[in-house]
């Protein structure tokens, strides 16, 4: 994750100096996973972090920017990227966007119950 008022390309369509670190942090993190896949899938128990499902392929997410920002050539990147790499970015107004989404969701199913959402008990 990067700021929201982080930029994603420079004016001669380049990728951002913070752009290509959180690329490089994901890439990173699928090179150590790779290296130490017995580690990252071995149980708790036997000093193992209990990640038995993970993959060295795992799809990889960069949260960055503002949607106002993302032009059309960012957009073919993001889309060769989300391609070759399996890494998709989104601006924060795209994760917000998405809570509201999950969040009238849940008021739905709140309502459903019979529920006011503040006197939920879990």
């Amino acid at each position: 994750m990067e700021a929201p008022n982080k930029k994603v390309i420079t004016r001669s369509g380049r990728k951002t100096a913070d752009l290509e670190h959180a690329l490089q942090q994901v890439r990173d993190w699928r090179s150590w996973m790779t290296e130490n896949l017995s580690y990252a899938r071995g149980v708790r128990s036997r000093s193992g972090l209990g990640l038995e499902d993970i993959n060295p392929r795992f799809f990889g997410y960069v949260v960055i920017g503002r949607r106002k920002d993302f032009s059309s050539t960012f957009d073919s990147m993001r889309g060769q990227l989300l391609r070759d790499e399996h890494i998709q970015i989104r601006s924060w107004d795209g994760i917000v966007d998405w809570a509201r989404k999950r969040a009238a969701v849940f008021s739905t199913h709140v309502a459903a119950l019979g529920m006011a959402p503040d006197t939920q008990q879990a």
